[in-house]
């Protein structure tokens, strides 16, 4: 880049106090001020970097600046007309509207000439600056100074070249706006809206950043960099939902003005349709009052197992007919076959999904790196949807088969005796009542078959809006698809905790199954386990006198 001579001889000797002296308090300029060199020093030191560095590499990081973008600029090349001579010279008196800019800038910095030598090589970018709504504290009175050039690029002596990576840059660049964006003196003084980069962090774009997503746009990317125009200026990359279109389409081929208007600063409560903030609600109440139930169900259950344990210890307990088996089949090698899909894909998309909901944590982003990278979690995370799609379609048609042979049960429907089960059991559980009988399927586990039904649908039929979201917002209003988006996450959160605290709990961690149910591998139930989780079962074996049924493999 090749420096403006003109503009950087006008403020030579400016620069010549501001840089030295005006950045240090007046006590301290006098005790950092180095000695005047002897005329026959002064010939002997070569006009070089290193020569002015002799002096003034105090005031900067001179490593750093080693590996800076300005590297193999001079000092000279900044600061032009400093002749070792030129430091007792008089400065020249600057123009009108320079001295104008300059005491503004003396808001910004003890050192404003300095600023104004960036615009001798980048005059272009200066002048979009000033033009911005960042420089709009320039041209007119503002509570407070707004961002200038080292705001974003650093110290002029160490700004750092580009690696060619844009994971660094993207971060980077959100982190430096963010920052302004979040300052307690431009939320209150300057009229900036906090929420903006809390909806941006929380959108998916934001938690894509986070994750190191190099494809992920920031702030720039929209908005601009130093022509950044308020978004009511017609000629704001922002202006209108078709402008913002012709900046989705650079990242979304086909983008339409109403998939553009999916993309909002606003909260959720500040939007003009309040559909998107009643499926938060809903989802909210909703995980909430059900996990606590489930975890209150849990507490009472395993309270009562103890005691239960302690009775056996004891020498209680039922004892079971010799001519009784050891075990009978429970389920088939279809549904165990169902049941490992089903398994595979939900602990695969709890897993590469749970560090986009994360992706602001430190150990949901560690998550992400771990898994491989943004990239290769999406890519996992839409293998595992395949897994949970093909075991869905595989139990459908498997119920089909069973209805066209007449072999269809329809033991998992809910009935009223569910109800009076539940009521039932919780009085067994504080000891009031005996524990009720149940038939091959307790409402516990009608209550899993079913939630998974809830969940498979909900699951799938959002997470095709996600993974198409320019082909949806051609047919739908942006505001269903927002909602549907948000259904995807909250209903992906309470699929998870009732997993992870409630069926586990039943299968795995209950006391009298600890460490586990075997029935998920070799689909047999122990005749024990059916008397005491299924006495109508056990009940009806006992009086027919069955034997083991021999596994049909497919």
């Amino acid at each position: 880049m090749t420096p403006n001579p003109s503009r950087t001889r006008l403020l030579a000797h400016l620069l010549a106090a501001t840089l030295a002296l005006d950045a240090l308090p007046a006590s301290a300029a006098e005790a950092a001020a180095p000695a005047e060199p002897s005329v026959a020093l002064l010939a002997e030191i070569p006009q070089s970097n290193k020569a002015c560095l002799t002096c003034h590499g105090g005031l900067f990081n001179v490593a750093a600046f080693q590996k800076s973008v300005h590297k193999d600029l001079s000092c000279s090349d900044c600061h032009a007309g400093f002749e070792l001579s030129a430091h007792k010279a008089e400065a020249q008196e600057l123009p009108a509207e320079d001295q104008a800019l300059l005491a503004k800038l003396k808001k910004k910095s003890t050192a404003p000439a300095a600023l104004l030598s960036c615009r001798g090589c980048h005059e272009e970018a200066f002048t979009q600056l000033q033009g911005s709504i960042h420089g709009r504290w320039l041209r007119e009175e503002r509570p407070v100074p707004g961002p200038l050039c080292f705001d974003c690029h650093g110290s002029p002596h160490a700004v750092a070249p580009s690696q060619g990576s844009r994971e660094e840059s993207i971060h980077a660049r959100s982190k430096r706006c963010v920052a302004c964006h979040s300052d307690p003196a431009y939320v209150g003084k300057a009229g900036v809206d906090a929420t903006v980069t809390a909806s941006y962090r929380d959108s998916l774009h934001g938690r894509q950043v986070a994750l190191g997503n190099e494809r992920a746009p920031n702030c720039a990317d929209c908005h601009g960099s130093h022509h950044v125009l308020a978004p009511d200026n017609p000629e704001a990359t922002v202006f209108d939902a078709a402008h913002k279109a012709q900046i989705c389409s650079k990242c979304h081929a086909g983008a339409t003005a109403s998939f553009a208007s999916l993309i909002t600063h606003k909260s959720l409560d500040k939007r003009e349709n309040q559909g998107p903030r009643l499926i938060h609600t809903f989802f909210s109440w909703l995980t909430t009052l059900t996990l606590l139930g489930l975890f209150v169900h849990i507490l009472l259950d395993a309270s009562s197992e103890i005691r239960k344990r302690l009775a056996r210890a004891h020498g209680q307990g039922e004892l079971i007919p010799a001519h009784l088996p050891k075990a009978v089949r429970r389920f088939d090698i279809h549904q165990r076959i169902q049941h490992w899909l089903m398994l595979s894909g939900v602990v695969l998309l709890t897993l590469t999904g749970w560090p986009v909901r994360a992706a602001v944590l430190g150990p949901g982003q560690s998550l992400a790196a771990l898994l491989g990278g943004p990239a290769v979690t999406a890519l996992v995370h839409r293998l595992a949807a395949f897994l949970l799609i093909t075991s869905s379609v595989y139990h459908l048609g498997y119920l089909t088969w069973l209805a066209k042979n007449r072999r269809l049960e329809f033991s998992m429907l809910p009935t009223p005796k569910d109800a009076i089960d539940a009521g039932q059991n919780i009085l067994h559980f504080l000891g009031l009542a005996p524990k009720p009988k149940f038939g091959r399927f307790s409402y516990v586990e009608k209550f899993d078959y079913w939630a998974v039904f809830w969940g498979v649908a909900i699951m799938v039929g959002t997470g095709f809006v996600y993974w198409f979201p320019v082909q949806f917002a051609n047919i739908l209003p942006s505001w269903v698809i927002v909602s549907v988006q948000l259904a995807h996450g909250e209903e992906a959160t309470l699929c998870a905790l009732a997993l992870f605290v409630w069926h586990f709990y039943n299968v795995h961690l209950k006391p009298s199954i600890f460490p586990m149910s075997w029935t998920w591998l070799d689909g047999q139930i122990s005749i024990e386990n059916l008397q005491e989780e299924h006495a109508l079962e056990y009940e009806k074996l006992l009086a027919a006198n069955a034997v083991p049924v021999k596994e049909e493999e497919p």
